[in-house]
Protein backbone atom coordinates (compact mmCIF):
# COMPACT_ATOMS: atom_id res chain seq x y z
CA UNK A 1 0.00 0.00 0.00
CA UNK A 2 1.33 3.47 -0.93
CA UNK A 3 1.11 5.30 2.40
CA UNK A 4 1.09 8.69 0.67
CA UNK A 5 -2.04 7.95 -1.35
CA UNK A 6 -3.56 4.90 0.35
CA UNK A 7 -3.69 3.11 -3.02
CA UNK A 8 -2.57 -0.43 -3.70
CA UNK A 9 0.65 -0.72 -5.68
CA UNK A 10 0.73 -3.27 -8.55
CA UNK A 11 3.01 -6.10 -7.44
CA UNK A 12 4.02 -9.44 -8.94
CA UNK A 13 6.20 -12.29 -7.70
CA UNK A 14 9.51 -12.47 -9.58
CA UNK A 15 11.04 -15.53 -7.93
CA UNK A 16 10.53 -17.64 -4.83
CA UNK A 17 12.98 -19.17 -2.38
CA UNK A 18 12.52 -21.17 0.78
CA UNK A 19 13.07 -18.11 2.96
CA UNK A 20 10.92 -15.72 0.95
CA UNK A 21 10.19 -14.21 -2.44
CA UNK A 22 11.39 -11.45 -4.75
CA UNK A 23 8.74 -9.03 -6.02
CA UNK A 24 8.45 -6.42 -8.74
CA UNK A 25 6.60 -3.26 -7.61
CA UNK A 26 5.31 -0.50 -9.90
CA UNK A 27 5.74 2.65 -7.80
CA UNK A 28 5.16 6.14 -9.18
CA UNK A 29 5.94 9.73 -8.11
CA UNK A 30 9.04 9.07 -6.02
CA UNK A 31 10.22 12.45 -4.64
CA UNK A 32 13.53 13.73 -6.02
CA UNK A 33 16.52 12.70 -3.87
CA UNK A 34 14.08 11.24 -1.37
CA UNK A 35 11.89 8.26 -0.65
CA UNK A 36 8.33 6.96 -0.57
CA UNK A 37 7.15 4.47 2.05
CA UNK A 38 5.01 1.44 1.28
CA UNK A 39 3.23 -0.82 3.75
CA UNK A 40 3.11 -4.57 3.29
CA UNK A 41 -0.25 -6.01 4.27
CA UNK A 42 -0.33 -9.80 4.44
CA UNK A 43 -3.74 -11.16 3.53
CA UNK A 44 -2.99 -14.87 3.63
CA UNK A 45 -4.27 -15.21 0.09
CA UNK A 46 -2.21 -16.37 -2.87
CA UNK A 47 -1.04 -13.58 -5.23
CA UNK A 48 -3.37 -12.75 -8.12
CA UNK A 49 -1.35 -14.64 -10.72
CA UNK A 50 -2.68 -17.23 -13.13
CA UNK A 51 -1.40 -19.04 -16.18
CA UNK A 52 -1.17 -17.05 -19.37
CA UNK A 53 -4.12 -17.12 -21.72
CA UNK A 54 -2.35 -17.72 -25.03
CA UNK A 55 0.93 -19.31 -26.07
CA UNK A 56 1.38 -17.55 -29.40
CA UNK A 57 -0.19 -14.09 -28.97
CA UNK A 58 0.29 -11.51 -26.23
CA UNK A 59 -1.80 -8.36 -26.47
CA UNK A 60 -2.65 -5.27 -24.41
CA UNK A 61 -3.54 -1.63 -25.06
CA UNK A 62 0.02 -0.88 -26.25
CA UNK A 63 1.18 -3.86 -28.34
CA UNK A 64 0.16 -7.04 -30.09
CA UNK A 65 2.92 -9.69 -30.19
CA UNK A 66 2.78 -12.76 -32.40
CA UNK A 67 5.26 -15.54 -31.60
CA UNK A 68 6.59 -17.80 -34.35
CA UNK A 69 6.18 -21.42 -33.20
CA UNK A 70 9.18 -22.56 -35.25
CA UNK A 71 11.67 -20.00 -33.88
CA UNK A 72 10.18 -19.14 -30.48
CA UNK A 73 10.64 -15.45 -31.21
CA UNK A 74 8.46 -12.49 -32.23
CA UNK A 75 7.44 -12.49 -35.89
CA UNK A 76 5.08 -9.52 -35.47
CA UNK A 77 5.27 -6.61 -33.01
CA UNK A 78 2.47 -4.14 -33.68
CA UNK A 79 2.49 -0.77 -31.90
CA UNK A 80 -1.13 0.33 -31.44
CA UNK A 81 -0.28 3.93 -30.53
CA UNK A 82 1.96 4.43 -33.56
CA UNK A 83 -0.27 2.19 -35.72
CA UNK A 84 2.95 0.64 -36.99
CA UNK A 85 4.39 -2.84 -37.46
CA UNK A 86 7.84 -2.76 -35.82
CA UNK A 87 9.21 -6.11 -37.05
CA UNK A 88 11.01 -6.12 -40.40
CA UNK A 89 9.81 -9.23 -42.18
CA UNK A 90 12.47 -8.89 -44.87
CA UNK A 91 15.02 -10.14 -42.33
CA UNK A 92 15.33 -13.95 -42.15
CA UNK A 93 15.34 -13.78 -38.35
CA UNK A 94 12.64 -12.70 -35.90
CA UNK A 95 12.81 -10.29 -32.95
CA UNK A 96 14.53 -12.02 -30.04
CA UNK A 97 15.82 -14.99 -32.08
CA UNK A 98 19.09 -16.58 -30.94
CA UNK A 99 21.72 -17.27 -33.62
CA UNK A 100 24.97 -19.24 -33.30
CA UNK A 101 27.88 -18.34 -35.60
CA UNK A 102 30.90 -20.55 -36.32
CA UNK A 103 34.02 -20.30 -38.45
CA UNK A 104 36.80 -22.73 -39.34
CA UNK A 105 39.50 -20.04 -39.13
CA UNK A 106 38.30 -18.23 -36.02
CA UNK A 107 37.44 -14.63 -36.95
CA UNK A 108 38.04 -15.10 -40.69
CA UNK A 109 35.19 -15.67 -43.18
CA UNK A 110 33.30 -17.67 -44.26
CA UNK A 111 30.94 -17.87 -41.28
CA UNK A 112 28.15 -20.38 -40.77
CA UNK A 113 25.02 -19.43 -38.82
CA UNK A 114 22.30 -21.64 -37.39
CA UNK A 115 19.35 -20.94 -35.11
CA UNK A 116 17.25 -22.86 -32.61
CA UNK A 117 15.40 -26.15 -33.01
CA UNK A 118 13.12 -28.36 -30.91
CA UNK A 119 11.19 -25.25 -29.82
CA UNK A 120 8.63 -25.49 -27.05
CA UNK A 121 6.29 -22.62 -26.11
CA UNK A 122 4.42 -22.70 -22.79
CA UNK A 123 2.02 -20.34 -21.08
CA UNK A 124 3.83 -18.72 -18.20
CA UNK A 125 2.23 -16.19 -15.83
CA UNK A 126 -0.47 -13.55 -16.04
CA UNK A 127 -0.28 -11.15 -13.11
CA UNK A 128 -1.01 -7.53 -12.23
CA UNK A 129 2.29 -6.28 -13.73
CA UNK A 130 2.97 -8.46 -16.78
CA UNK A 131 1.83 -11.45 -18.82
CA UNK A 132 4.47 -13.77 -20.25
CA UNK A 133 5.24 -16.89 -22.24
CA UNK A 134 8.16 -19.24 -21.67
CA UNK A 135 10.08 -20.55 -24.67
CA UNK A 136 12.61 -23.39 -24.51
CA UNK A 137 14.81 -24.41 -27.42
CA UNK A 138 17.96 -26.29 -28.32
CA UNK A 139 20.94 -24.68 -30.06
CA UNK A 140 24.30 -26.25 -31.00
CA UNK A 141 26.98 -25.35 -28.47
CA UNK A 142 24.53 -25.42 -25.59
CA UNK A 143 23.24 -28.23 -23.37
CA UNK A 144 20.89 -30.41 -25.38
CA UNK A 145 17.48 -31.57 -24.27
CA UNK A 146 15.31 -34.35 -25.62
CA UNK A 147 12.40 -34.26 -28.05
CA UNK A 148 9.75 -31.81 -26.79
CA UNK A 149 11.87 -31.07 -23.69
CA UNK A 150 14.61 -28.66 -24.86
CA UNK A 151 16.81 -26.88 -22.32
CA UNK A 152 19.75 -25.22 -24.10
CA UNK A 153 18.23 -21.70 -24.19
CA UNK A 154 15.18 -20.58 -22.23
CA UNK A 155 13.49 -17.25 -23.02
CA UNK A 156 10.72 -15.51 -21.13
CA UNK A 157 8.92 -12.80 -23.10
CA UNK A 158 7.02 -10.39 -20.85
CA UNK A 159 4.41 -7.91 -22.00
CA UNK A 160 3.88 -5.30 -19.29
CA UNK A 161 0.34 -4.14 -18.61
CA UNK A 162 0.62 -0.68 -17.05
CA UNK A 163 3.64 0.70 -18.93
CA UNK A 164 4.65 0.46 -22.57
CA UNK A 165 7.33 -2.19 -22.36
CA UNK A 166 8.34 -5.63 -23.65
CA UNK A 167 11.05 -7.56 -21.81
CA UNK A 168 13.17 -10.54 -22.91
CA UNK A 169 14.77 -12.69 -20.18
CA UNK A 170 17.31 -15.23 -21.45
CA UNK A 171 18.98 -18.14 -19.68
CA UNK A 172 21.46 -20.44 -21.45
CA UNK A 173 23.49 -23.49 -20.44
CA UNK A 174 26.77 -23.25 -22.35
CA UNK A 175 28.98 -26.23 -23.15
CA UNK A 176 32.79 -26.01 -23.17
CA UNK A 177 33.78 -25.52 -26.82
CA UNK A 178 37.11 -24.13 -28.01
CA UNK A 179 36.25 -24.14 -31.71
CA UNK A 180 35.44 -20.62 -32.97
CA UNK A 181 31.86 -19.60 -32.17
CA UNK A 182 29.67 -16.63 -31.28
CA UNK A 183 26.12 -16.04 -30.05
CA UNK A 184 23.81 -13.25 -31.23
CA UNK A 185 20.21 -12.23 -30.56
CA UNK A 186 18.47 -10.56 -33.52
CA UNK A 187 16.27 -7.46 -33.34
CA UNK A 188 15.33 -6.57 -36.94
CA UNK A 189 13.16 -3.46 -36.65
CA UNK A 190 11.28 -1.41 -39.20
CA UNK A 191 10.20 2.23 -39.04
CA UNK A 192 9.65 4.59 -42.00
CA UNK A 193 12.63 6.86 -42.76
CA UNK A 194 14.56 5.61 -39.74
CA UNK A 195 18.19 5.27 -38.71
CA UNK A 196 20.18 3.66 -35.88
CA UNK A 197 21.08 5.94 -32.96
CA UNK A 198 23.01 4.76 -29.90
CA UNK A 199 24.46 6.13 -26.70
CA UNK A 200 28.21 5.86 -26.47
CA UNK A 201 30.30 6.99 -23.49
CA UNK A 202 28.75 10.28 -22.41
CA UNK A 203 27.24 11.10 -25.81
CA UNK A 204 24.90 9.99 -28.58
CA UNK A 205 25.86 8.94 -32.11
CA UNK A 206 23.97 8.14 -35.29
CA UNK A 207 25.24 5.16 -37.29
CA UNK A 208 27.73 6.51 -39.84
CA UNK A 209 28.91 9.44 -37.69
CA UNK A 210 31.99 7.67 -36.35
CA UNK A 211 35.51 8.72 -37.18
CA UNK A 212 36.96 6.95 -40.24
CA UNK A 213 39.01 3.94 -39.18
CA UNK A 214 37.23 3.45 -35.86
CA UNK A 215 35.50 0.18 -34.98
CA UNK A 216 32.47 -0.48 -37.18
CA UNK A 217 32.29 -4.28 -36.97
CA UNK A 218 30.70 -3.82 -33.55
CA UNK A 219 29.79 -0.92 -31.27
CA UNK A 220 29.52 -0.59 -27.51
CA UNK A 221 26.32 1.03 -26.25
CA UNK A 222 26.51 2.66 -22.85
CA UNK A 223 22.78 2.44 -22.15
CA UNK A 224 20.59 2.20 -25.26
CA UNK A 225 20.28 1.58 -28.98
CA UNK A 226 17.41 3.26 -30.84
CA UNK A 227 15.79 2.93 -34.24
CA UNK A 228 14.59 6.49 -34.81
CA UNK A 229 12.36 7.85 -37.55
CA UNK A 230 10.24 10.93 -38.12
CA UNK A 231 7.10 9.42 -36.56
CA UNK A 232 8.64 7.60 -33.63
CA UNK A 233 11.48 5.57 -32.21
CA UNK A 234 12.13 2.10 -30.80
CA UNK A 235 14.47 1.97 -27.80
CA UNK A 236 16.17 -1.21 -26.58
CA UNK A 237 18.29 -1.58 -23.45
CA UNK A 238 20.46 -4.37 -22.03
CA UNK A 239 22.15 -4.17 -18.66
CA UNK A 240 24.36 -7.20 -19.34
CA UNK A 241 25.25 -7.10 -23.07
CA UNK A 242 26.88 -3.84 -24.28
CA UNK A 243 28.10 -4.96 -27.74
CA UNK A 244 25.98 -4.63 -30.90
CA UNK A 245 26.44 -5.21 -34.61
CA UNK A 246 24.39 -2.86 -36.75
CA UNK A 247 22.56 -3.61 -40.04
CA UNK A 248 24.25 -6.97 -40.65
CA UNK A 249 26.61 -9.55 -39.22
CA UNK A 250 29.77 -7.49 -39.57
CA UNK A 251 32.51 -9.74 -38.24
CA UNK A 252 35.80 -9.24 -40.13
CA UNK A 253 34.43 -6.60 -42.54
CA UNK A 254 36.70 -3.88 -41.09
CA UNK A 255 35.01 -1.11 -43.07
CA UNK A 256 37.11 2.04 -42.71
CA UNK A 257 34.39 4.51 -43.71
CA UNK A 258 31.29 4.09 -41.54
CA UNK A 259 27.91 4.37 -43.23
CA UNK A 260 24.26 4.00 -42.41
CA UNK A 261 22.43 0.76 -43.17
CA UNK A 262 19.26 -1.15 -42.46
CA UNK A 263 17.73 -0.83 -39.01
CA UNK A 264 18.60 -4.38 -38.03
CA UNK A 265 20.25 -4.84 -34.63
CA UNK A 266 22.24 -7.88 -33.55
CA UNK A 267 23.12 -8.14 -29.88
CA UNK A 268 26.64 -9.62 -29.66
CA UNK A 269 26.19 -11.80 -26.56
CA UNK A 270 29.40 -13.86 -26.46
CA UNK A 271 32.21 -15.27 -28.57
CA UNK A 272 35.65 -16.90 -28.29
CA UNK A 273 37.26 -15.28 -31.35
CA UNK A 274 39.87 -13.24 -29.51
CA UNK A 275 43.57 -14.00 -30.06
CA UNK A 276 44.75 -12.41 -26.81
CA UNK A 277 44.75 -13.64 -23.22
CA UNK A 278 41.02 -14.32 -22.85
CA UNK A 279 39.66 -17.75 -22.06
CA UNK A 280 39.17 -19.92 -25.13
CA UNK A 281 35.63 -20.90 -24.15
CA UNK A 282 32.56 -20.01 -22.12
CA UNK A 283 30.84 -22.53 -19.87
CA UNK A 284 27.96 -22.93 -17.47
CA UNK A 285 24.78 -20.95 -16.93
CA UNK A 286 24.39 -17.44 -18.36
CA UNK A 287 21.49 -15.03 -17.97
CA UNK A 288 20.85 -11.69 -19.66
CA UNK A 289 17.92 -9.48 -20.60
CA UNK A 290 16.58 -6.74 -22.89
CA UNK A 291 13.93 -4.08 -22.27
CA UNK A 292 12.14 -2.55 -25.24
CA UNK A 293 9.75 0.35 -25.70
CA UNK A 294 8.56 2.60 -28.55
CA UNK A 295 7.18 6.11 -28.64
CA UNK A 296 6.16 9.02 -30.84
CA UNK A 297 8.72 11.03 -28.85
CA UNK A 298 11.88 10.98 -31.00
CA UNK A 299 14.15 12.94 -28.64
CA UNK A 300 17.46 11.94 -27.12
CA UNK A 301 15.89 12.84 -23.79
CA UNK A 302 13.19 10.16 -24.03
CA UNK A 303 15.62 7.41 -25.08
CA UNK A 304 18.30 8.33 -22.54
CA UNK A 305 15.99 8.62 -19.56
CA UNK A 306 14.13 5.41 -20.42
CA UNK A 307 17.43 3.53 -20.62
CA UNK A 308 18.84 5.00 -17.41
CA UNK A 309 15.62 4.18 -15.57
CA UNK A 310 15.74 0.57 -16.76
CA UNK A 311 19.40 0.11 -15.83
CA UNK A 312 19.13 1.91 -12.48
CA UNK A 313 15.99 0.73 -10.65
CA UNK A 314 15.06 2.31 -7.34
CA UNK A 315 16.96 0.86 -4.37
CA UNK A 316 14.69 -0.60 -1.71
CA UNK A 317 15.02 -1.15 2.03
CA UNK A 318 12.70 -3.33 4.07
CA UNK A 319 11.98 -2.62 7.74
CA UNK A 320 10.42 -5.14 10.15
CA UNK A 321 7.05 -4.30 11.61
CA UNK A 322 7.21 -1.92 14.58
CA UNK A 323 4.99 -0.43 17.26
CA UNK A 324 4.82 3.14 15.95
CA UNK A 325 3.48 4.21 12.59
CA UNK A 326 5.90 5.88 10.18
CA UNK A 327 5.38 9.61 10.64
CA UNK A 328 6.88 10.78 7.30
CA UNK A 329 5.59 8.63 4.46
CA UNK A 330 7.20 10.61 1.64
CA UNK A 331 10.28 12.83 1.73
CA UNK A 332 12.04 15.08 -0.76
CA UNK A 333 15.49 16.45 0.10
CA UNK A 334 16.52 18.47 -2.97
CA UNK A 335 14.39 20.40 -5.44
CA UNK A 336 15.82 20.13 -8.96
CA UNK A 337 13.97 22.24 -11.54
CA UNK A 338 14.79 22.80 -15.18
CA UNK A 339 13.98 21.61 -18.71
CA UNK A 340 13.78 17.91 -19.56
CA UNK A 341 16.97 18.04 -21.66
CA UNK A 342 19.05 18.62 -18.50
CA UNK A 343 19.67 15.27 -16.82
CA UNK A 344 21.09 14.57 -13.37
CA UNK A 345 23.42 11.69 -14.16
CA UNK A 346 24.74 10.92 -10.70
CA UNK A 347 24.91 12.13 -7.13
CA UNK A 348 27.07 11.11 -4.19
CA UNK A 349 28.59 12.53 -0.99
CA UNK A 350 31.44 14.92 -1.72
CA UNK A 351 33.47 13.53 1.21
CA UNK A 352 34.58 17.03 2.18
CA UNK A 353 32.60 17.28 5.36
CA UNK A 354 29.09 16.90 6.66
CA UNK A 355 26.34 18.19 4.38
CA UNK A 356 28.19 18.33 1.03
CA UNK A 357 27.13 16.39 -2.08
CA UNK A 358 28.45 16.19 -5.64
CA UNK A 359 26.06 16.32 -8.61
CA UNK A 360 26.82 15.40 -12.22
CA UNK A 361 24.63 17.09 -14.89
CA UNK A 362 24.47 16.49 -18.65
CA UNK A 363 22.64 18.27 -21.49
CA UNK A 364 21.04 15.90 -24.02
CA UNK A 365 19.51 17.78 -26.97
CA UNK A 366 22.08 20.34 -28.09
CA UNK A 367 20.18 23.25 -26.49
CA UNK A 368 21.00 25.56 -23.62
CA UNK A 369 19.44 24.63 -20.29
CA UNK A 370 19.16 26.30 -16.90
CA UNK A 371 18.90 24.19 -13.74
CA UNK A 372 17.89 25.55 -10.34
CA UNK A 373 18.50 23.78 -7.05
CA UNK A 374 16.83 24.32 -3.71
CA UNK A 375 16.58 22.56 -0.38
CA UNK A 376 13.34 20.70 0.33
CA UNK A 377 14.29 19.91 3.94
CA UNK A 378 12.63 22.21 6.49
CA UNK A 379 15.17 24.36 8.34
CA UNK A 380 18.01 23.68 5.90
CA UNK A 381 19.17 25.81 3.00
CA UNK A 382 21.90 25.50 0.40
CA UNK A 383 24.83 27.51 1.78
CA UNK A 384 27.10 27.19 -1.22
CA UNK A 385 26.95 25.89 -4.80
CA UNK A 386 30.11 25.78 -6.91
CA UNK A 387 31.42 24.01 -10.01
CA UNK A 388 34.20 21.45 -9.52
CA UNK A 389 36.23 19.32 -11.90
CA UNK A 390 36.14 15.52 -12.06
CA UNK A 391 38.67 15.38 -9.21
CA UNK A 392 36.47 17.53 -6.97
CA UNK A 393 38.60 20.71 -7.14
CA UNK A 394 36.71 24.01 -7.29
CA UNK A 395 37.09 25.73 -10.67
CA UNK A 396 34.83 28.75 -10.40
CA UNK A 397 32.96 31.23 -8.28
CA UNK A 398 29.84 30.30 -6.27
CA UNK A 399 26.76 29.82 -8.48
CA UNK A 400 23.13 30.87 -8.17
CA UNK A 401 21.99 28.41 -10.83
CA UNK A 402 23.53 25.99 -13.33
CA UNK A 403 23.86 26.96 -16.98
CA UNK A 404 24.41 24.06 -19.37
CA UNK A 405 25.59 24.70 -22.91
CA UNK A 406 24.67 22.26 -25.73
CA UNK A 407 25.86 18.72 -24.84
CA UNK A 408 27.84 20.06 -21.88
CA UNK A 409 28.67 18.05 -18.76
CA UNK A 410 29.21 19.83 -15.42
CA UNK A 411 30.03 18.70 -11.90
CA UNK A 412 28.42 20.76 -9.14
CA UNK A 413 29.18 20.63 -5.42
CA UNK A 414 26.58 21.89 -2.99
CA UNK A 415 26.83 22.43 0.75
CA UNK A 416 23.86 22.50 3.12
Amino acid sequence: IDLSTGKEVPAQVLAKRAEGAYWVLEVSDIPAMGYKALKIEVSGEEPAQVAGTNEEILENKFYKLVINKATGSISSLFDKELNQELADRQNPYNIGQAIRETSVKRDIPPFTRVSVSNVRIDKDVNGPVWESVKISADLPGFEAGIEDLPKGIVTEIRLYKNVKKVEFKFMARKLIITDPEALYVAFPFSLPDSRIVFETIGGILTQGQQLPGSSTDWNAAQNFVSVRGKRGQIVIVSNEVPLWQFSDFNMAKWERIPKQGKTWLYSYVMNNYWMTNFRAFQEGAFSWSYQLTSSADTTNTFATKYAWNERNPFPTRTFPAGVNELKVTSLETLKVTGPANAMLVNSRPAFKGKGTILLHFRELEGRNAEVNLGSAVPGQTIKKMVEVNAAGKEIGQPLKNIQLRPYEVRFIEIEF
